[in-house]
């Protein structure tokens, strides 16, 4: 058996990562991630950061492939898709029942997507989840409408 830290293990590491970086990736999900988060305390409204940081680290684990104009209407699709989920989780937040609705529409709209591949899948499951925090959302709906709530 050979040691954990060898020159082969380090040769073969970054022949892999050369031909599929993960590193690079994964900085960029984290960057994703942490960039929202930061602006959000900075800006003191933590909930708003939680909220597109979780969104952008979801949407960016995705792993598109394809040409550029497949890749940009997918990428498309998606954020309108997690928009609409999230702004009828905001807006059925306050309401049981509509929130029970819009939930069954929602799964059954994602688990529909996955037919058209694994983006479908991811960007349905992300579209779940961001329904369900937005359930909650950071800024009350109907305060946002009375203007009662200030930038």
């Amino acid at each position: 058996m050979k040691p954990f830290f060898s020159t082969e293990n380090f040769k073969e590491f970054l022949r892999k990562e050369y031909f599929e970086p993960e590193v690079a990736r994964a900085l960029w999900v984290t960057t994703a991630l942490v960039v929202p988060l930061v602006i959000g305390y900075q800006n003191g409204s933590t909930g708003a950061g939680v909220f597109a940081g979780i969104t952008a680290q979801l949407l960016t684990s995705a792993r598109i492939k394809g040409t550029y104009a497949s890749r940009a209407l997918m990428l498309a699709l998606a954020t309108l898709a997690v928009t609409a989920t999230a702004f009828a989780g905001t807006l059925a937040g306050e309401y049981p029942g509509a929130a029970f609705i819009f939930m069954a529409l929602v799964a059954f709209v994602a688990s529909m997507a996955r037919g058209i591949g694994v983006y479908g899948q991811v960007f349905g499951i992300t579209s779940v989840f961001l329904f369900l925090i937005s359930l909650h959302a950071p800024i009350p709906f109907r305060k946002l409408c009375t203007g009662a709530y200030s930038f």
